[in-house]
């Protein structure tokens, strides 16, 4: 009985010690267990992965077109560089002087400057028409009836043509400029462009009358900037200067208008500024002046000599 009893504790230590040894190695697979591949410990660090080295490709030097030359040829010599010479500033041109104003021709009659053929007029006698630039508002009116007298209801319609834009304001046109104005576009025969016509007075203006001073004509409907299509400006304030008593005569080269007003001294200048400038005004001598008494505008601009009337 007892040695049963060691031969079947024999057997049961050396199972035990066969079942340990298994489990160290893992043991064999459970039916129905797929074996599961072992992964290393996780310590907390991460892996980087190596990236491939990048093969660094050196192409060959092409040869330059200006320089390759067909075999046993020399290479051509390559021009040096373009040196740039410094440039010359511009000289700076200098203000006309301040009577360049051309000459009519010899011989020429003044008061019918520059006549057109009757075909070519497009203005009637009796007749003015002004072009408002800033408006593009046309007008032609009769200023003068068969009579010769002037109507006032044309001058009405002229005034209204010369309204301050800007503000929409207007003011009675002087009727002794709407005598000259109506002159110079039968002259020519043709419309006349107006630039500015009234123009509310600014404070300075207000300013200046306050002091006792003139201010702009162009606040008291006395004054305008005209332009005739087809006639330089400087040929337009020579006939102005030339055929008129008591007014004022601008000549606005860079802006390409006269300036026309009436006042009792006749003064002219021309002025280099343009729109918005400080004014360059230089004084012209007046000269040549017209005969005194020939300008019919200052004896009665309401009625039209008997040789001029329609």
């Amino acid at each position: 009985m007892e040695g049963s009893r060691m031969m079947r504790g024999g057997v049961w230590l050396i199972g035990a010690l066969w079942l340990l040894a298994l489990g160290c190695q893992g043991g064999p697979p459970l039916r129905g267990a797929e074996p599961r591949p072992m992964s290393p410990p996780d310590t907390g660090a991460r892996t980087l992965q190596r990236e491939a080295p990048v093969e660094t490709v050196v192409l060959p030097r092409q040869p330059d077109a200006a320089t390759t030359s067909p075999p046993g040829e020399p290479l051509d010599e390559v021009p040096p560089p373009e040196v740039l010479k410094p440039t010359e500033p511009e000289a700076l041109t200098e203000a006309p002087e301040a009577d360049t104003l051309d000459p009519p021709p010899e011989g020429a009659d003044l008061t019918t400057w520059y006549p057109l053929p009757k075909r070519e007029r497009r203005v009637k006698r009796g007749e003015l028409e002004l072009l408002a630039i800033n408006t593009g508002e046309r007008k032609r009116v009769r200023l003068y009836d068969n009579k010769g007298r002037q109507r006032s209801a044309a001058v009405r319609q002229l005034t209204r043509v010369c309204r301050d834009h800007r503000r929409n304001r207007t003011r009675n046109m002087d009727r002794r400029l709407a005598a000259i104005l109506y002159a110079i576009g039968q002259a020519y025969g043709r419309p006349l462009h107006l630039v500015s016509g009234y123009r509310v007075p600014t404070r300075r203006d207000r300013r200046r009358r306050r002091r006792g001073k003139q201010a702009s004509r162009h606040g008291s409907g006395e004054a305008a900037d005209i332009r005739v299509p087809g006639v330089p400006p400087q040929e337009l304030a020579y006939f102005i200067r030339a055929n008129f008593e008591r007014v004022g005569g601008g000549y606005y080269p860079t802006s390409e208008f006269v300036h026309v007003d009436v006042r009792s001294t006749s003064y002219y200048w021309v002025d280099f500024s343009g729109p918005g400038e400080r004014q360059q005004l230089k004084s012209l001598p007046i000269e040549p002046a017209p005969k005194r008494g020939s300008d019919w505008t200052v004896k009665s601009s309401r009625r039209l000599p008997k040789a001029m009337r329609p």
